[in-house]
C-alpha cells in the first residue's frame, strides 16, 4: 500500500484486505482483481480518493502510537456495508469508505 502521495499517483492500489490483487475501476464498481472487495461508486468514489483514504486511516492508526499492523475488511452494520480498518492491539475499528 502506497502512503505516499507523490510515489502513489500513476501507480496501481494493492487491495487492503488480500495484499495480492489490484484495486480496479468499473463503471459501478470499485473492486478488486484478486479477491471479494467491491465497493459500490457515488458520485465522489474514485480510484484517487480511496487511495487517499486508505493512506489517511493508516496514518490515524499509526499516529496513536501502535505498531501493530492494520487488518482490513469488508463488514455490513445498519443495512451499510463497508470497508473497515481494524486492530485487536489498539481496539481501533473505523470506517474506511
Amino acid at each position: 500500500m502506497q502512503l505516499n502521495e507523490k510515489e502513489a499517483y500513476g501507480k496501481e492500489i494493492w487491495c487492503p484486505i488480500c495484499k495480492q490483487g489490484e484495486l480496479k475501476d468499473s463503471h459501478n464498481l470499485i473492486y478488486c482483481s484478486r479477491c471479494e472487495l467491491q465497493l459500490n461508486k457515488a458520485s465522489e468514489l474514485t480510484l484517487d480518493f480511496l487511495r487517499d483514504r486508505l493512506a489517511e486511516v493508516h496514518t490515524e492508526h499509526l499516529d496513536r502510537g501502535c505498531r501493530l499492523k492494520p487488518k482490513f475488511c469488508m463488514k455490513t452494520k445498519f443495512n451499510l456495508t463497508a470497508l473497515y480498518i481494524s486492530c485487536e492491539g489498539c481496539d481501533t475499528l473505523e470506517v474506511v469508505i
